[in-house]
């Protein structure tokens, strides 16, 4: 697949090494991520722990690049095994009935998170569900938002805007463990 202008720069704002995504409370929804985040990354470890997921594996996990893997996990439990990640990819979900209710985008999950991104910096794009105290808001502003030592940055992408998302540049600040 070749890779398009706006992708090269997306992978600018990742690590120089081919990329891996992380889709955690994904439900079933596999196919547009794909499209979405392929020239990107060479693999995309999507996180659910319901069963709802099987079929749509199945269908992608041998017929794609980048290669797919599934972690049978909630979103917190599938961190101890993730290892470093270049990209979150993180939509429709909710603290209600049938979502994770995991706040992604919340600060408690977001310290965890932080640290597995490779060499400190990468992409986390999303719709900002389940978000709390305003962050993505937040870190969608042109100023963006430094926390638990990084930088949020959005980044102009038309391809990913028009699905209703807004990739965000990651950044570990100097000094920052």
């Amino acid at each position: 697949m070749r890779m398009t202008e706006q992708a090269q720069g997306l992978r600018a704002h990742i690590s120089r090494h081919v990329g891996r995504a992380f889709y955690p409370a994904c439900k079933s929804d596999i196919e547009e991520p794909l499209s979405l985040i392929a020239p990107l990354v060479d693999e995309v470890v999507f996180c659910d722990p319901n069963d709802a997921l099987a079929p749509a594996f199945s269908r992608w996990r041998s017929a794609t690049k980048p290669r797919v893997t599934w972690l049978r996990k909630g979103a917190v439990e599938a961190l101890e095994e993730l290892g470093e990640f270049d990209v979150l990819f993180y939509r429709r979900d909710s603290d209600g009935e049938g979502g994770s209710r995991v706040f992604v985008l919340g600060d408690v999950f977001m310290r965890k998170l932080l640290p597995l991104f490779h060499n400190g910096r990468g992409l986390i794009i999303t719709d900002g569900s389940n978000e709390r105290g305003g962050l993505f808001r937040k870190m969608r502003r042109p100023s963006g938002l430094i926390r638990h030592g990084y930088s949020f940055s959005p980044i102009i992408e038309p391809t990913i805007e028009a699905a209703g998302l807004t990739p965000i540049a990651v950044q570990r600040l100097p000094g920052a463990v």
